[in-house]
């Protein structure tokens, strides 16, 4: 029982796998608040650095100046992601502030893994 533990467990921990993945990611719930405190104020409806919005999906997931930021199903290829945990460059955002945890980086990955669904309720950037 401790090696097939051990041969679940170590491949997870190599791939970043974390409790947010393993179960589903709620966007209202988990991401939004995420998004609302600590992106919205470069990316939501008063003001949209790199032409990235946040606070509406139609605009999140056509992304920014630079094209896609978030790419469903494929958070490896999400340039959102990169941005969130300091692997592309340019530095990591939020730029000034302190970074994301590990674990909300995490739902984020969890979140467009499993398809950045993003429920139309959750669209109150309207402006």
């Amino acid at each position: 029982m401790k090696t097939f533990l051990r041969a679940i467990w170590f491949p997870a921990i190599l791939l970043g796998v974390t409790g947010a993945a393993a179960q589903p990611v709620d966007f209202t719930r988990d991401v939004e608040p995420l998004f609302r405190t600590r992106c919205k104020g470069c990316h939501g409806a008063q003001q949209q650095l790199s032409g990235l919005r946040l606070d509406r999906a139609e605009d999140a997931l056509r992304g920014g100046y630079s094209g896609a930021v978030i790419k469903p199903g494929k958070s490896a290829e999400s340039r959102l992601i990169r941005m969130v945990s300091g692997t592309e460059k340019g530095g990591i955002m939020p730029l000034g502030k302190a970074p994301l945890t590990p674990g909300e980086v995490g739902i984020l990955r969890a979140w467009i893994d499993q398809g950045a669904k993003w429920p139309k309720s959750a669209n109150n950037g309207k402006s």
